[in-house]
């Protein structure tokens, strides 16, 4: 069972993006967000403690919050916003939260098109490692046994994944409004 320290360091990491200094916009404290709660809802579904807690606790697995960090992601469209978007492809993402950063970003049109096509996959994967190394330093039981590659996507699948939904977006592909 985890004890009690490992479950306020999990929701003291999750909800960091709160405690950030004044001096930074609302938009980049919830861009922060979004970005945690995808990144912390892919570790849940991976690590053992997670998958422990979650059979316990329906509340500490709810995937529930990292479509939401990409519904507040999807849903911006500042420049800032567009580049936080198309960095979730530095993450695994499973096939519900893939088709859904998919029919965002078709959806986004050419704005989307051009962040994708600026996307430096080694950086994306470099970013992702370091988020990785960070929270394994921060709780290392809580990411016991977790494999970079569960996590992170790798620089040529963000590559492919970049490609074809600019392409998508290119030749003006959209998902089905009844599908999404």
């Amino acid at each position: 069972m985890i004890n009690g320290k490992k479950a306020v360091t999990l929701l003291l990491t999750f909800f960091s993006a709160f405690a950030m200094a004044e001096n930074e916009s609302r938009e980049m404290r919830e861009i922060k967000m979004a970005d945690d709660a995808v990144f912390w809802a892919l570790v849940a579904s991976v690590s053992e403690e997670g998958r422990i807690a979650c059979s316990q606790n329906a509340l500490a697995c709810s995937g529930d919050r990292a479509e939401l960090g990409l519904a507040l992601l999807g849903g911006r469209k500042s420049p800032e916003s567009l580049k936080a978007f198309a960095s979730m492809l530095k993450y695994k993402l499973d096939a519900g939260l893939s088709e859904d950063f998919m029919c965002y970003a078709l959806g986004k049109g050419h704005n989307m098109s051009r962040e994708l096509t600026r996307i430096k996959p080694d950086e994306l994967r470099s970013d992702c490692e370091q988020k990785l190394k960070k929270a394994e330093a921060a709780s290392p039981s809580l990411l016991r046994g977790v494999d970079v590659n569960s996590i992170c996507s790798t620089d040529v699948s963000i590559r492919e994944i970049s490609g074809a939904l600019a392409d998508g977006v290119k030749h003006s592909k959209r998902c089905s409004p009844g599908d999404f």
